[in-house]
């Protein structure tokens, strides 16, 4: 299913304040440019979420997980809210 991805690079561990946003940025290389699907994923939603664009939402104090993931390649990003 499509071509996978050589290598994503992406911020990290980064500090937010509750109830603030950031858009996280992911650097991708690939063998095409073509794919351009991401999947993102907050391994803990009670500390903070992250909507389909990579817009992270603090909501609780504590550290959280932002999984990204491209075809078979993946990030995880540590954040302390």
């Amino acid at each position: 299913i499509g071509e996978n991805i050589t290598e994503l690079n992406m911020d990290n561990n980064k500090t937010m304040i509750e109830g603030r946003s950031y858009q996280l940025n992911v650097e991708q290389q690939s063998l095409s440019t073509n794919n351009k699907t991401l999947r993102w994923t907050s391994l803990n939603e009670n500390i903070a979420v992250v909507n389909q664009y990579g817009v992270v939402t603090a909501k609780n104090v504590g550290t959280a997980t932002i999984k990204v993931e491209a075809m078979i390649n993946m990030l995880e990003l540590p954040m302390n809210i």
